[in-house]
């Protein structure tokens, strides 16, 4: 019961009601076109109306599929709907809450510092791209505090209640959202480094057997997660999904672990100068150089100062802040065995650890200097609230993007179903083919003052590209769900050889009682 009262005095005490209220009102300004308006493409198109359980599980997201389906069940009449305010709100509630914990598991008081810890979680472009698929965001922010509460339930106690405890939310996260395991090892190596720094190690062996107790939790947990993966894909009757290469991680040996820890480095040192690199586009990327300078810098003083007292635990230190680019890009590590794995802006959460080492790095400084020390956090507020801030204008440009695209595709599709019924013979009892070609009608916009914005799923929200797309559209966003049928049986007659592309004239035909269009 004391245990509880406690917990429930820190939930509601003044300093984490005023980073919930920061959390929001950063997140609102950031995110709030995408809370207040319904902007559905790609796969909110195909799964935010639906729920899917064998799927998420195929790809190893058995949490995920579990949570979906409870809420599904028991709130959504049997759907897994894609409310944005409903799923946003949780979201941003969810972010407040791991930055709570990152405060309180790292210490961190000044009221600057907690501002811009929440700004930053909350409009790091990650954040963005994930309510791009606003039907699953609120389960992964779930993963993110799921992430931080692993590190955090071990922060002061060892046991093993508290160990199963912390693994059993890695486990649980990496069901959610397997990319959410880089945030656990970043925080877990982070926190050594600061209990290094502020002199809480009388050796080498109580470090080493730090490293072993808290990296060990994060194994176990992995290890339980592939235990309930694989039980729950054989009471299913599933083989695991070739998504991302999943099916094949883990299988290339050696060799491709360390090419995967080589990625990890180069991702990181060189990304601004990456073209897939989408998470620090326009002058974003000059303001996280700065911040990764600053990061550097706050290392170098945090060694150099523990070198004066210990060069063994200098070293250590020295060494655990190099692998920090690691822990940071864990999934390039994690997916580098994988065939056919793409990693793109959702998986890199990860990344925003950078911004928790270098406040807690500066909230530490020059604690027996209050003047220099006002200044360098001072200095480090004024980076980061300006990234906070050109992240906010980053999300607001992709949702206008989003808002702007839709509506014309939305035109569009009515048209073509405006088209479909006036052709001559048509009856609403008849099937629709598209025949897809690839070419696209050529008075579509090109956005070319969009072009920049590529997180995804913004980078391409017209049904132009896949058949799945263009379905969706027409079914939810236009009223049209007729029967579609494979296009396999009218591919190489000769009469539909000759139809031109759409939107041409003669591009829509009915043949053997079938709407077929060229697109």
């Amino acid at each position: 019961m004391k245990t509880c009262e406690k917990i429930a005095g820190k939930i509601t005490g003044e300093d984490n009601r005023q980073m919930l209220l920061y959390t929001f009102l950063c997140g609102l300004v950031a995110h709030g076109v995408m809370l207040f308006n319904k902007l559905s493409w790609h796969d909110d198109l195909e799964h935010g109306f639906k729920l899917l359980l064998e799927k998420p599980v195929a790809m190893g997201r058995w949490m995920r599929a579990y949570l979906a389906w409870f809420v599904a069940k028991v709130f959504g009449g049997g759907y897994n709907l894609s409310m944005p305010l409903f799923h946003g709100l949780f979201s941003l509630l969810f972010i407040a809450a791991f930055s709570c914990i990152v405060t309180e598991l790292f210490d961190i008081r000044q009221k600057g510092m907690r501002m811009v810890l929440c700004g930053l979680m909350v409009t790091f472009p990650v954040v963005t791209s994930t309510f791009g698929y606003m039907f699953t965001a609120s389960y992964y922010f779930l993963a993110l505090v799921l992430a931080g509460a692993a590190v955090y339930v071990i922060r002061n106690k060892t046991g093993p209640v508290r160990f199963l405890g912390g693994a059993l939310c890695v486990c649980c996260s990496l069901g959610i959202y397997q990319s959410y395991f880089a945030v656990t090892v970043s925080l877990v190596v982070i926190r050594i480094i600061f209990d290094i720094a502020d002199g809480k190690f009388a050796s080498l062996g109580t470090i080493v057997k730090r490293v072993v107790h808290d990296i060990g939790m994060c194994v176990v947990g992995l290890a339980l997660y592939y235990v309930i993966w694989k039980v729950s894909m054989k009471l299913l009757g599933l083989s695991a999904s070739d998504y991302q290469g999943i099916s094949t991680i883990g299988k290339a040996g050696l060799s491709g672990m360390l090419k995967g820890a080589l990625t990890t480095y180069k991702r990181f040192f060189l990304r601004f100068r990456l073209p897939e690199e989408n998470v620090y586009p326009m002058g974003i990327k000059y303001v996280q150089m700065l911040a990764l300078g600053l990061s550097a810098v706050c290392g170098l003083i945090l060694v150099v100062r523990r070198a004066k007292k210990s060069v063994v635990q200098a070293v250590v230190l020295a060494l655990l802040i190099a692998i920090l680019p690691m822990c940071f890009n864990l999934i390039y590590l994690m997916t580098a065995t994988a065939t056919g794995a793409w990693i793109h802006t959702l998986m890199l959460y990860g990344q925003a650890m950078l911004y928790v080492f270098l406040i807690c790095a500066v909230s530490r400084l020059f604690a027996d200097r209050p003047r220099l020390a006002r200044a360098s956090r001072g200095v480090v507020i004024a980076v980061l609230g300006l990234l906070i801030f050109m992240n906010t204008y980053l999300s607001n440009s992709c949702y206008m993007k989003a808002e702007m695209m839709q509506q014309q595709v939305i035109t569009d599709m009515t048209v073509l179903v405006a088209r479909i019924k006036s052709t001559e013979g048509y009856n609403d009892k008849m099937p629709v083919s598209f025949l897809m070609t690839g070419k696209r009608d050529a008075t579509f916009p090109k956005n070319s003052y969009f072009s920049k914005l590529k997180l995804v799923p913004f980078e391409n929200i017209s049904p132009y590209h896949n058949k799945r797309n263009l379905v969706n559209t027409l079914e939810h966003w236009c009223g049209f769900a007729p029967e579609f049928v494979s296009s396999s049986r009218f591919k190489n007659l000769p009469e539909v050889e000759d139809m031109p592309d759409y939107p041409d004239d003669g591009s829509i035909r009915i043949i053997d009682d079938t709407v077929v269009i060229k697109w």
